[in-house]
């Protein structure tokens, strides 16, 4: 009969750490086994291997990377203007839940708090434009790209930047039309919250202007030399 040899690890990846019962090792004493190269949580950094300069995005540790997707690298004043943006469409959306989802209980017993209507319309036109802000920083806006997708090399660099002057000249007359709305509506007041409307006409300029703060850094990426994949990951 043949010895029984060691025991085999538990299903599935080996973990750092797992032991062999005392002597059941090839020469009799214990061994650990290393952990994996690959197991890591951290984002993988290709911009020195082989001529790429992107990097992979990948899930991000703690809370943030928990509730917000990930966005391409950019300089910190940049980035954290986008995580204050980011943070604040996730407050407004959850603002936005939790009142509607309250006057809804309300009217079981026959109960409406009509001041939450007219908050949710308020809150839903600066999640809207600032959302919009969100989806720019991420490259995220609904596109039709039949065309420019036939396009190679700089060809399609050059298309992209046309885009973006074209969408920034779009947000600039949004962000003065905008402005001139919220001065001309300061002196008339929402029915019942009795607050300039102006509070509520102002989410168009400020989500614009943000918008137009990604595609400028778009726009100088790509005159820096960057292609679409350094610039997006893809």
């Amino acid at each position: 009969m043949s010895a029984a040899g060691p025991p085999r690890p538990p299903h599935g990846r080996p973990k750092a750490g797992w032991q062999f019962p005392s002597g059941a090792g090839p020469l009799g004493g214990k061994r650990r086994v290393a952990p994996l190269r690959g197991d890591h949580t951290s984002e993988p950094d290709l911009s020195a291997g082989a001529g790429q300069h992107a990097r992979v995005l990948g899930k991000a540790g703690g809370l943030r990377g928990d509730i917000l997707p990930p966005a391409p690298p950019s300089p910190r004043a940049l980035a954290l203007f986008g995580d204050a943006v980011d943070w604040t469409v996730v407050g407004i959306g959850a603002t936005m839940i939790g009142l509607v989802f309250l006057n809804v209980l309300l009217h079981i017993v026959q109960k409406d708090l009509a001041w939450v209507t007219e908050l949710a319309e308020l809150l839903m036109v600066w999640v809207t434009f600032l959302g919009g802000a969100c989806a720019t920083r991420r490259g995220a806006q609904m596109t039709i790209t039949e065309f420019i997708d036939k396009l190679q090399g700089r060809r399609r660099d050059a298309a992209d930047a046309a885009v973006d002057l074209f969408a920034l000249a779009v947000l600039a007359s949004l962000v003065w039309f905008g402005v001139s709305l919220s001065i001309t509506g300061w002196t008339n007041e929402l029915t019942v919250l009795h607050v300039p409307m102006s509070f509520q006409y102002l989410g168009m300029p400020v989500g614009c202007f943000a918008m137009a703060v990604w595609l400028v850094w778009d726009l100088v990426r790509i005159l820096r030399g960057e292609t679409r994949a350094q610039r997006w990951g893809t």
